[in-house]
């Protein structure tokens, strides 16, 4: 998925295109997928760093991350209202479906460098090793008891 075009969060939600990405306060979502109303957009820039699970289990429901992503607010008051749901992170099938070209999947810090990031995605083989996302967008793995870039997902309604 190439980025077609950049918009201001202004533009008519209903404009929405998969592959736009949306500048809202200074930070990029992009749009991954729009469905019956919805679209899921995902923060591609101002990732934070944080551990993915304090003792090292390597699952994503009821995590540390999980619960961190839960109770951030990674959009605006004005924009919270539009969020279907809670904010999650892709996992890795999710990643390699929507963005399969690694640039595509490809995160920014807040000084615009490119970044590592979590998956919702165990290692499989390893309890304590969760999938990650390299700064060049290759899937790789960190232990799950380190720290490592945010860069959550949610569904708006349109």
């Amino acid at each position: 998925m190439n980025v077609k075009r950049i918009v201001e969060m202004e533009v008519e939600k209903n404009q929405l295109m998969v592959g736009d990405k949306i500048q809202i306060k200074g930070c990029q979502w992009k749009v991954l997928e729009i469905k019956d109303g919805k679209a899921l957009i995902w923060k591609c820039t101002k990732i934070r760093d944080h551990v993915f699970n304090e003792d090292g289990s390597n699952i994503y429901e009821g995590s540390d991350i999980q619960k961190y992503v839960r109770s951030e607010f990674w959009l605006p008051d004005e924009m919270l209202k539009l969020v279907d749901g809670d904010f999650f992170l892709l996992t890795v099938d999710q990643l390699l479906e929507y963005m399969p070209d690694e640039l595509d999947r490809i995160a920014t810090d807040e000084d615009d460098y490119t970044t590592w990031y979590w998956t919702a995605s165990p290692n499989v083989g390893s309890g304590h090793s969760v999938r990650s996302i390299s700064p060049s967008g290759n899937v790789n793995s960190h232990y799950a008891y380190g720290s490592n870039g945010v860069a959550p997902a949610c569904w708006i309604n349109l």
